[in-house]
């Protein structure tokens, strides 16, 4: 009986590595470096993905860990794409974003940044920068009205993440009085 093999033909970016052989891994990480490189500065919503298949890919490619996958194969900076995909996550953007387009992570001077733990089935972000704010307004919106109220609010504009977590009491006002996010009403 001859052997049969099946040409799934030329391999795409946008292709899942569960769905092909691990020997055609290295030729996706090839296209996914090319594609990157077109793709980033307009459109980076597809890294949330890339990044966690590095988790999947990373050892049989040779790679020590995901982050190296991340800088020597698809020469990106890790630091700047795990803080981008964490946005990402939170933020879920609808229409196209470019990388250079999503805000920059900061933190107070003289403060360090809180980082997120995992309790094993969430990770929960800590600390009360505004992505924290707005991740758990997004987080809470479907079970409770209140929220999706708030959370209304802070997406039109109208108030703060910060001011919405106040009156959510979530955060105490008594901190905002230094950083002026939330204006007590008569």
């Amino acid at each position: 009986m001859a052997a049969v093999t099946v040409d799934s033909g030329p391999i795409a970016a946008e292709d899942y590595p569960e769905s092909m052989p691990q020997s055609r891994w290295p030729d996706l990480l090839r296209v996914r470096r090319t594609f990157l490189d077109i793709r980033l500065p307009h459109d980076c919503r597809i890294l949330v993905r890339f990044r966690e298949e590095a988790d999947l890919m990373y050892q049989a490619l040779g790679f020590s860990n995901a982050d190296e996958l991340v800088r020597a194969g698809y020469g990106l900076e890790p630091g700047q794409i795990n803080a981008a995909v964490e946005w990402l996550k939170h933020n879920r953007p609808q229409k196209a974003i470019g990388l250079g387009d999503i805000p920059p992570l900061r933190k107070r001077p003289g403060q360090p940044r809180k980082e997120e733990k995992n309790d094993g089935n969430n990770i929960i972000l800590r600390g009360s920068n505004r992505f924290h704010w707005l991740a758990r307004l997004e987080r809470d919106a479907e079970s409770e009205p209140t929220v999706a109220v708030e959370l209304e609010r802070v997406r039109s504009g109208e108030s703060s993440p910060h001011a919405a977590a106040v009156r959510l009491g979530w955060r105490s006002p008594r901190h905002c009085k230094t950083c002026h996010c939330f204006e007590e009403t008569p």
